[in-house]
């Protein structure tokens, strides 16, 4: 009798609609997939927000569009059908579409009923389909084929979607594509700005170069009126080099946030113009120095700044920055490709000294110039960030001291994303850190007396011999690695005690990919040889990093109990079973590792002890990924490195471990559509 009254709670309290409700915003479109299989009333409450926002790159979306491509024979598979239906079905729920595919434009338009989008991405990529792989190899071999200036001319074109579009478009080249790709791309490049026509309530539009390879634009007053049109939109960015951004500026005088590559700053005074509406502007370009400071004059009210390089083959103007004068700037955000020519770091040094209230910088390389600048000018900084995770670590320990300076000075900083970057370990008791907010940690911290090996060994020897009060009576050689292992411990307390007093942090990464991964191609690189296989001797982990054994005092973090991802790749860890163990119990939220993943790079020999540690924390924390630099994804199996050529031997095996079991409605009772959502 209980279980039938406790099954009818259940089911009245999964009926409670405000529940569903308060709960959607917060959960991933893969947890919504499974609470629309819960119950009817959920799946009634929660299906708006799970079609809310579509992005067809992710989860099983690029699966199932392959399945029903359009460039494959109507013979093969109907191009089109499943995905119409689709957006017949869903697509009044959509607010925010990214389209990543052809077929995706296709079925939003066709369906009709994809009419109520907030935000729209139409950034396919140029990636060929399988289909289109096997078409293309078949006519660069040229057999009874066109000629290569015969496939620069333009394609065919087909019918007009729309009377405004006549005389306004023409067909981009014909390259690789036949006839009948032609005259799709044709009515699909017309179709993608009729889906932004029909959108009046698009309040961000996003359109990336890749679209001038389905046609061309002739006359660009038709599309900046097509925009113009659109009363709502507020924020728009585009690569379309056919629309030049000074025109649109003066057409769209509703947008706050405009980014483009081809914005060209007139010359001419007289054609000058103010934009006091413009928060946030992007040219992620070149750049000349003077156009850097006509920006600055011209956006009087901007707050976020994205630009590429300096232009470096336009001559230098020194006086270029009297134009904006010595006025501070509105600059809250600031982000830059590159700071580490000269002449770029005098711009960017120039700029950042007029931002007092500047929050957020962001920038491929960073230099102690342009540090120095932020902790004298920028106490308000929140985020830190440098974008140089796509190549491995380097070591600059020449200027460590300027990060301290910024942890001491900025008491706002939240992110410190600098993993290229290092943090001397603080030599007095006085230097404290300011930043008792910060979340995120990502910094080489350098300037441990690490032992060397001999030296390690020495001290076992004496350890052996003599209580530990005593090893100090040594004399000679023999006493100074007792002094420097005493020195060093009392490093690693300071460092441990500045960290557990972060206690709002979530991550700490401490190191990257420390190897170099173009090795292979040195004419003189280093092979080893092991049991008749030879390997890559990529070298160790960073000298005098930091240690993260419980002897060195990592228990003292226990107080960061929201660390969500820990990174210690690259470092001298010494991590054992013991810290394994330590971490998953003091750490409940930890759902990344970095630093014990499976190595790819080619030729490079199986770290047993690696693997081992790997293991043991998927059985005491299953649900922690293991990832790392070069490592992508981690799908819960132990994959071995690739096999390449006779150098490489695979002499290990493992057994993938069992995934724990979700409960799923069985497959037969799944829409597949719903099923584009699956992880």
């Amino acid at each position: 009798m209980s279980s039938v009254h406790t099954s009818s709670a259940c089911q009245r309290v999964l009926s409670i609609q405000e529940l569903a409700d308060s709960v959607a915003s917060y959960l991933a479109p893969s947890d919504l997939f499974r609470c629309v299989q819960v119950h009817s009333s959920w799946n009634l409450t929660l299906i708006p927000s799970l079609w809310n926002t579509i992005d067809d790159s992710l989860y099983r979306w690029p699966e199932f569009i392959d399945e029903h491509n359009p460039h494959l024979p109507k013979e093969v598979k109907d191009p089109q059908d499943w995905m119409l239906a689709v957006f017949k079905k869903y697509g009044h729920h959509i607010r925010h579409l990214r389209i990543s595919f052809l077929v995706t434009i296709e079925a939003a338009f066709a369906s009709t009923h994809c009419v109520h989008l907030q935000s729209l991405g139409i950034l396919f990529n140029q990636k060929l389909t399988k289909a289109e792989i096997r078409e293309s190899s078949r006519m660069q071999s040229l057999r009874g084929g066109l000629s290569w200036p015969e496939r620069q001319k333009l394609g065919e074109a087909g019918p007009f979607e729309a009377p405004e579009f006549e005389g306004a478009i023409i067909p981009a080249q014909i390259l690789f594509r036949i006839k009948s790709v032609q005259r799709t791309d044709w009515i699909t490049f017309q179709r993608s700005w009729l889906l932004v026509r029909r959108n009046r309530s698009l309040m961000a539009l996003k359109i990336g170069q890749s679209l001038l390879t389905l046609g061309r634009i002739s006359s660009p007053t038709v599309f900046i009126d097509l925009l113009a049109a659109l009363p709502n939109l507020g924020t728009f960015e585009h690569n379309l080099h056919c629309l030049d951004g000074y025109q649109l500026l003066v057409r769209l005088a509703h947008l706050h946030s405009f980014s483009s590559m081809y914005y060209h700053v007139p010359e001419a005074l007289d054609h000058r113009k103010t934009y006091k509406n413009i928060r946030s502007f992007g040219r992620p370009h070149a750049i000349s120095q003077l156009h850097v400071a006509w920006i600055l004059k011209d956006f009087p009210n901007l707050e976020c700044l994205a630009l590429g390089w300096i232009d470096t083959t336009q001559p230098s103007d020194p006086e270029a920055f009297r134009i904006i004068g010595n006025s501070p700037l509105k600059l809250r955000e600031l982000r830059v490709a590159s700071a580490n020519e000269h002449r770029e770091l005098n711009i960017w040094v120039e700029i950042i000294s007029l931002c007092p209230e500047l929050r957020r910088f962001v920038a491929n390389n960073l230099t102690r110039q342009v540090v120095d600048t932020l902790v004298q000018h920028s106490r308000k900084l929140v985020e830190l960030r440098q974008n140089r995770d796509d190549t491995p670590i380097v070591s600059i320990q020449y200027w460590t001291q300027t990060l301290n300076g910024l942890l001491e000075s900025c008491p706002d900083l939240k992110i410190l994303d600098c993993i290229n970057c290092a943090v001397q370990v603080p030599d007095w008791e006085d230097e404290v850190w300011v930043c008792a907010g910060l979340e995120t940690f990502r910094c080489q911290i350098v300037g441990f007396d690490r032992l060397s090996k001999e030296e390690e060994r020495v001290l076992e020897d004496i350890a052996e011999t003599r209580k530990a009060h005593q090893l100090l009576s040594f004399g000679g050689g023999r006493r100074q690695p007792v002094g420097k292992e005493l020195r060093c411990l009392e490093q690693h307390y300071r460092m441990y005690d500045r960290l557990s007093a972060l206690t709002s942090l979530r991550v700490i990464d401490l190191g990257g990919g420390y190897r170099d991964d173009m090795l292979l191609l040195d004419d003189n690189a280093p092979f080893y040889e092991v049991d008749g296989y030879e390997y890559l001797r990529y070298g160790g982990p960073m000298e005098n990093s930091m240690e993260l054994s419980l002897s060195s005092g990592l228990s003292r973090l226990a107080t960061l109990r929201r660390i969500e991802v820990f990174g210690f790749e690259g470092v001298d860890h010494r991590i054992g079973k013991a810290e394994l163990k330590w971490m998953a119990t003091s750490w409940p939220r930890l759902r990344e590792m970095r630093g014990l993943h499976v190595d790819t790079l080619p030729y490079i020999e199986f770290d047993l002890h690696k693997a081992v540690l790997r293991k043991y924390m998927r059985v005491l924390r299953p649900e922690v990924k293991q990832l790392g630099y070069g490592c992508r994804k981690d799908d819960g199996t132990e994959d071995e490195p690739p096999l390449l050529g006779p150098r490489t031997i695979r002499p290990w095996a493992t057994v993938a471990p069992s995934s724990p079991t979700v409960a799923v409605a069985p497959r037969r009772q799944r829409s597949k559509a719903l099923c584009c959502f699956v992880q």
